[in-house]
């Protein structure tokens, strides 16, 4: 059965369009199964690699690259994933100096 069409959604959006191995933005971005569906492999987030069309054909029947490709994966999501950690960083800093303010604030009113 192949990914659901929401999961692919969620595979494209996590990768940021581009492919795990090349990285390179791509309109059409391929869902990969890591373990294919006739090994058994799962229509799972887990078991999904964005990978361009190029990458695709090159190293996704090969049964050797299925560790190397999910590492890549991993390691692709945790670079996506940056910009999403600096906002919510960006996010804590704005509220503690919110914060420091409103302490301030308060002092000066004591005097």
């Amino acid at each position: 059965m192949p990914f659901a069409e929401t999961l692919k959604k969620e595979v494209r959006e996590k990768s940021n369009f581009r492919c795990c191995i090349c990285e390179q933005i791509q309109i059409d971005i391929e869902v990969h199964h890591i373990v294919p569906e006739s090994d058994y492999g799962p229509d799972t987030f887990d078991n999904a690699a964005p990978l361009c069309p190029n990458c695709h054909s090159n190293l996704g029947n090969d049964p050797l690259k299925r560790n190397r490709i999910k590492e890549k994966r991993d390691l692709w999501y945790n670079r996506c994933d940056v910009p999403n950690r600096t906002i919510d960083m960006l996010t804590q800093i704005e509220k503690i100096l919110t914060d420091i303010r409103g302490s301030e604030i308060k002092e000066e009113g004591k005097e």
